[in-house]
């Protein structure tokens, strides 16, 4: 299965400026949205952009988009722009590049072992030596200023200055640090659309806003790299704690007390860990504490935690580990199935579907991409429908609030209406069709067009009776803070009508949570799921 990107037929290829006016395009958008929580200097950056000549943006906007911030000279020729020299030089008098060298081992790395032993003459035996090494070597004898000097000579480079910045206005505009200008290019070169929206105001209103949105983003960068600087474990601590007392409703800051959380639990400090879990309720954070009660022996403290959890599961998850650790031997169970695996498999997915699909049936691997895919096309109007702050740039996938606890509360309204014209069945269908046609290859979050490559819409529909849809579709869109992931890994159709979903697990592997969640739910409607069980012979 592929990453759900839509299945577009590409057009033609873009013209030569197309990266420059990307550029000047989202440029503009962050300085109209966003010029009074910029700093002087961020906004500086940006007009100068905006103000240079074409080949001077062209030559920019090429480098922005490539690996930084160091640049050799010979490797910025570009069709589209007429003069790199002139522009290089325009770019350095406006302070937007420049030649200082900086470290030097970062400089070293942009050249190639064979220039960095001919530059410096070094001896036969230290070439032989790996990169990492000879750079290690150069290090040790010259000062950082030498080396620039000498590779100056040899092949100049240009630096990008202000490289915050730009990553900055990356964020203001599409809202999301993991999104890039090639969303920009995959637009142009026609691999993907996206629907029209009707834009909110900024995403972040004020300095403030956008302080704690960067803060939360930078300790969630350190809390993924403990493993190589463990002693930053107390200043983390402190920074969560600080951060939590003033904007308890930030997810990214709750990821990050978890994160935080579980390094500390593995890494054996169980008492930093309950201080750390005790910073969110955000699950799982009280099933850990539940669990570091119990094995430090306190068993009244976990008990009084697990009947809080009992009382009031804030998840799926929440529920399900309730059931596993506090009624063991009363837990709901899946049917299970047990296969005997004869001779070699690429994968136990694709075994159990070679060896379960009958001849007059068919079968996919599919996990969760069918049903959120249903139901996002099914709650098209729903998910795109005009909801204050829900859309703030062009190039959103899903409302900013897809995933929140809120998300269909603020939209009650509406899904009351759209659920009431799809009560009959023929008519559900119709929309679900009517829906693919329309929007096939825009880009929603919850679709994954290429599920569609490998069996057609109709082939689906067939497959089902029309009230399973409708069930599971009405379930999802309610619940996809919880229910997002652990939907069984197979789909078995046996006949018109007639399926069954599938959860493979090999030796010594369990259900988790969430997939226990799906099985309740599935047990609960009436829908026919197990377990296939697979060990060798």
């Amino acid at each position: 299965m592929s990453d759900g990107s839509p299945i577009l037929q590409p057009r033609e290829p873009a013209p030569a400026d197309y990266y420059q006016n990307n550029l000047t395009q989202a440029f503009s958008f962050v300085l109209d949205r966003y010029a009074d929580v910029l700093v002087a200097d961020q906004a500086d950056s940006l007009r100068l952009f905006l103000a240079a000549s074409a080949d001077a943006q062209r030559l920019l906007a090429r480098l922005l988009t490539r690996s930084g911030p160091y640049f050799l000279r010979s490797t910025l020729n570009y069709s589209e722009v007429s003069s790199p020299d002139r522009a290089i030089t325009e770019l350095h008098h406006r302070g937007l590049v420049s030649f200082d060298a900086g470290a030097a081992d970062r400089l070293m790395k942009l050249y190639t072992k064979k220039v960095l032993c001919e530059c410096f003459k070094l001896p036969v035996p230290i070439q032989r030596s790996s990169k990492p090494q000879i750079i290690e070597y150069l290090l040790g004898r010259y000062a950082d200023g030498q080396i620039a000097k000498r590779l100056a000579k040899a092949q100049p480079w240009v630096r990008l200055c202000h490289p915050s910045h730009w990553r900055l206005a990356r964020l203001l505009f599409f809202g999301r640090a993991n999104q890039d200008w090639s969303t920009f290019v995959r637009k142009d070169l026609g691999q993907v659309r996206y629907e029209e929206l009707l834009l909110s105001g900024p995403q972040y209103p004020d300095a403030t806003s956008l302080s704690n949105r960067l803060w939360a983003q930078k300790l969630q960068h350190l809390c993924y790299r403990l493993d190589e600087y463990p002693q930053l474990v107390p200043a983390l601590f402190e920074a969560c704690t600080a951060a939590m007392q003033d904007h308890k409703s930030a997810d990214r800051l709750q990821r990050c007390v978890l994160l935080l959380g579980r390094w500390v639990e593995r890494n054996a400090r169980p008492d930093l860990a309950l201080n750390v879990y005790k910073l969110t309720n955000k699950p799982p954070a009280r099933e850990r504490r539940v669990r570091i009660l119990q094995r430090l022996g306190r068993s009244e403290a976990a008990e009084s935690l697990r009947q809080e959890i009992l009382s009031e599961p804030l998840s799926a998850k929440e529920q399900v580990f309730e059931e596993r650790f506090g009624r063991r031997g009363a837990v709901f169970q899946p049917a299970v199935t047990e296969m005997l695996i004869h001779g070699p498999y690429d994968s136990i997915e694709a075994y159990a579907l070679q060896a379960i699909v009958p001849d007059s049936g068919w079968g996919v691997h599919c996990e969760n991409n069918l049903f959120k895919s249903l139901t996002g096309l099914l709650y098209w109007p729903v998910i795109f429908a005009d909801v204050e702050d829900a859309f703030t740039n062009p190039f959103q996938s899903a409302p900013h609030d897809l995933f929140d606890e809120d998300f269909c509360h603020r939209r009650r309204a509406l899904l009351t209406q759209h659920e009431a014209r799809l009560t009959d069945d023929n008519e559900l269908l119709a929309f679900l069709s009517q829906a693919y046609s329309a929007k096939l290859g825009t880009a929603n979050r919850l679709v994954n067009w290429s599920l569609f490559q490998t069996v057609p819409l109709a082939q689906w529909l067939e497959a089902m009776p029309v009230r399973v849809i409708r069930l599971l579709c009405q379930f999802l869109i309610r619940n996809l803070a919880d229910y997002r992931s652990g939907f069984p890994d197979l789909f078995i159709c046996y006949g018109r009508g007639d399926f069954e979903f599938i959860e493979v697990k090999g030796p010594g592997d369990q259900l988790q949570p969430q997939q226990r969640a799906w099985f309740r739910v599935f047990d609960e409607l009436k829908l026919p799921a197990r377990v296939a069980k697979l060990r060798p012979e």
